[in-house]
């Protein structure tokens, strides 16, 4: 699973770059334009992650992913099986 992930999501995009070339503003940007669902992009955002801390400190000084943030998912207020109060009332008498 993790080798599929670098090969179509990681090494496309910084495979060609020195570690240290490697920067935290240019992650946020690779983030923002990835494909999927929040939840994917965070999965392949925690794997960069876990790659950029195991070259800390022997060839980077620090992890420019560490403080990358993961994408929030979007809230929908209106959900399908929410009741008004009304609703409940009918229900419950």
């Amino acid at each position: 699973f993790y080798a599929l992930m670098f090969d179509l999501h990681i090494v496309p995009r910084f495979g060609e770059h020195f570690l240290d070339m490697i920067t935290e503003s240019e992650i946020a940007r690779w983030r923002d334009a990835m494909p999927g669902a929040p939840a994917s992009k965070n999965g392949r955002l925690r794997a960069l992650r876990t790659l950029l801390e195991a070259a800390v400190p022997r060839y980077i000084p620090y992890n420019p992913a560490a403080r990358v943030r993961a994408v929030r998912a979007v809230r929908i207020d209106e959900s399908p099986n929410r009741l008004t109060a009304a609703e409940l009332r009918d229900v419950l008498a």
